[in-house]
């Protein structure tokens, strides 16, 4: 095991953190336990969680930093603890919700909105902005083309609601 320097960060000293001479520095947040900001020799600085799970410790990779901001790592990483403390089992969640939407991806006759549930699901477990994600795809103007089949909906369909979309200027 390598020591960790722990430090409660700021925006402010995050910003000003320079990189190690070779390797990576890796410095704990003394005020969310778990959450770690990694810094690259280039520079680079990622968001990570160490989480234990039956014994395991486990690295989950919350993304980079200035586009994941300290609070919003704060927040996953806290997010994460408390569903590990639950009793869930992240990579078997991950691995539940990959499942199934590969099974409605193989399903042919399946409805194009059978498809957007199991994204869905997918994407609730591996994006951050799934919210976002799963509402432009609940839109009212995308709702006909759930009642087709997903093999039957043409790309010229599509299109025509995107730029539908864009023409009324109600992109989000």
């Amino acid at each position: 095991m390598f020591f960790v320097a722990k430090h409660k960060l700021i925006d402010r000293w995050i910003q000003a953190a320079r990189p190690a001479s070779a390797g990576r520095r890796e410095i704990g947040d003394a005020l969310c336990p778990g959450l770690y900001l990694r810094i690259t020799v280039t520079g680079v600085k990622t968001w990570s969680v160490v989480i234990r799970v039956r014994d395991q410790v486990q690295r989950h990779t919350l993304g980079r930093y200035p586009v994941v901001t300290l609070a919003s790592a704060r927040e996953q990483a806290l997010k994460l603890l408390r569903h590990a403390s639950e009793g869930g089992d992240l990579p078997a969640d991950a691995e539940a919700a990959r499942a199934e939407a590969e099974r409605a991806a193989e399903d042919t006759s399946a409805s194009f909105g059978a498809l957007v549930d199991a994204y869905e699901t997918h994407i609730k477990a591996n994006a951050r902005s799934w919210q976002m994600i799963d509402n432009s795809l609940r839109r009212a103007e995308v709702m006909p083309l759930h009642a087709k089949r997903a093999d039957e909906v043409t790309r010229r369909e599509l299109m025509g609601v995107i730029d539908g979309i864009a023409a009324a200027g109600t992109c989000e």
